[in-house]
């Protein structure tokens, strides 16, 4: 593969991944218009090859930010930061006065199910993972514990869902401004065309006027061509004929001169 088309590739996986994450982003925003339920249950899970009770609570949000917030708010709760081991993250013989009296380990995930992404916390005391038959206080307290975090949890994922969908309704409404003004500009566009069509239609009715006028007025001169072709006719008759006159009367005149001439030649003689 050369590099233009690696780097195309890239790009469309990019497209891609940030389409379906904002669509993720936008369904949990979708989903939480309504406030969710915080109920934390036991439920026996397998873990680490063995089973204990695992305290879970379920969150209307993606795995990696809870799980993120969560070992965020482990470091500043419990001041212990959790570490991934074997697919787990976890921390080991400390103590936590706020969960119980004696050394504990902590043991955390987060996975996705149908219902959203859900936070699976196992604590070992001694040998033992607590439950609430065995271990009432500490499974009280680590409930307690985890309700506190996902009360925490949906504090900051409301503001950051909030602030998202605040941005995107400022784009929106920018987007709205944008088109109400493309459709005021049209709408001025369709009126002044209107007025010119208006406009075209005097012009026009003006226009035929004139070529009514002009048909008349060529008609009228038509009749006067043919009219003056006529008399042309006519009077290039007449010129024939005066012409046939002049001739006849030069010839009158010719003869008169001579006549004029021989009687002054007559006259001249006499003594």
């Amino acid at each position: 593969m050369t590099y233009s088309k690696c780097f195309s590739a890239i790009l469309l996986f990019m497209a891609f991944s940030f389409s379906a994450f904002a669509q993720k982003k936008d369904e949990i925003a979708t989903k939480l218009q309504e406030t969710p339920t915080i109920s934390v249950t036991e439920m026996d899970q397998k873990i680490m090859g063995d089973r204990g009770a695992a305290h879970t609570v379920t969150f209307v949000a993606e795995a990696d930010a809870v799980m993120d917030a969560w070992r965020d708010y482990c470091k500043d709760e419990m001041d212990q930061k959790l570490k991934k081991t074997k697919g787990l993250y976890s921390v080991e013989n400390f103590m936590y006065a706020e969960i119980s009296s004696g050394p504990i380990s902590l043991y955390s995930d987060a996975v996705m199910t149908k219902e959203g992404a859900q936070l699976q916390v196992w604590v070992k005391s001694g040998e033992q993972y607590v439950s609430h038959k065995d271990h009432p206080d500490i499974s009280s307290n680590l409930d307690k514990f985890i309700r506190n975090f996902a009360v925490k949890f949906y504090e900051d994922h409301f503001e950051e869902v909030i602030d998202n969908q605040e941005e995107k309704l400022k784009d929106a409404s920018k987007a709205l401004s944008g088109i109400v003004k493309d459709k005021e500009k049209l709408t001025d566009d369709i009126e002044d065309n209107k007025k010119q069509v208006e406009k075209n239609k005097d012009e026009i009715a003006d226009a035929e006027k004139e070529i009514k006028e002009l048909q008349e007025k060529m008609v009228e001169l038509k009749e006067e061509n043919e009219k003056l072709a006529k008399e042309n006719e006519d009077l290039e008759k007449k010129v024939k004929d005066k012409a046939k006159e002049v001739e006849k009367q030069q010839k009158v005149v010719e003869e008169q001169k001579k006549q004029v001439e021989n009687i002054k030649a007559s006259a001249s003689k006499i003594k």
